[in-house]
């Protein structure tokens, strides 16, 4: 028999705004458990391990279900589709802003009756700012500067919902329900300035 609540948190700031927290939460009854992963930062990372994904199989011995749902929490699968691994950390350009949440849950509905499943909600937003300075030089006259600034954002939302109910009647026969949805969203957005000059000090072109 399990009963009880473990977890960990952290918190953390920085210069220019920088800030990282994260939070693990599970909360254990005899067979049902629920846990909770969450962090928000925008300093380039997902702070989920391995085994804050998967963390509650680690002591599931008594229950029939699989910790976060069946050992497939949501997490990995559900942002894939924005970067590749991102449930662990993110290799875009620029800086990256993290808002990440999952829970999970199962349970023993009876005897004969399981049920468990997540759900994972993401959301990315990653600012990438670029300035460039360039000279032309031209033989006899002044030389030519461009300077352009450019400014792009991207933001990428999933949301995964997974769930399983299993009931088996006996040795030979069973029922097995799997509801599931995934949502996601993506956007983009970038505007770039351009100056040209003659010297330093003669415009000639902006857009």
């Amino acid at each position: 028999t399990q009963h009880g609540y473990f977890g960990k948190a952290v918190a953390g700031g920085g210069n220019k705004g920088l800030y990282n927290e994260a939070a693990n939460i599970n909360r254990f009854n005899d067979d049902q458990q629920i846990s909770f992963i969450g962090q928000a930062n925008n300093t380039n990372k997902q702070n989920f391990t391995v085994q804050d994904i998967l963390g509650t199989n680690r002591i599931s011995g008594g229950g029939r279900g699989g910790g976060f749902g069946g050992g497939n929490f949501a997490g990995p699968k559900g942002m894939q589709s924005s970067q590749a691994n991102a449930g662990f950390t993110t290799n875009n350009n620029g800086i990256t802003q993290t808002l990440a949440a999952g829970l999970n849950y199962r349970d023993a509905w009876g005897k004969k009756t399981d049920a468990y499943g997540s759900y994972f909600y993401n959301n990315l937003l990653t600012t990438q700012e670029q300035k460039t300075a360039t000279e032309n030089l031209i033989p006899g006259d002044s030389s030519i500067y461009d300077d352009q600034d450019l400014l792009s954002q991207s933001r990428n939302i999933n949301q995964r919902f997974n769930f399983n109910i299993e009931s088996q009647f006996d040795s030979s026969n069973s029922i097995i329900l799997r509801p599931n949805a995934s949502y996601q969203q993506a956007n983009s957005s970038s505007q770039s300035t351009t100056t040209t000059t003659k010297g330093e000090t003669t415009p000639l072109n902006n857009s």
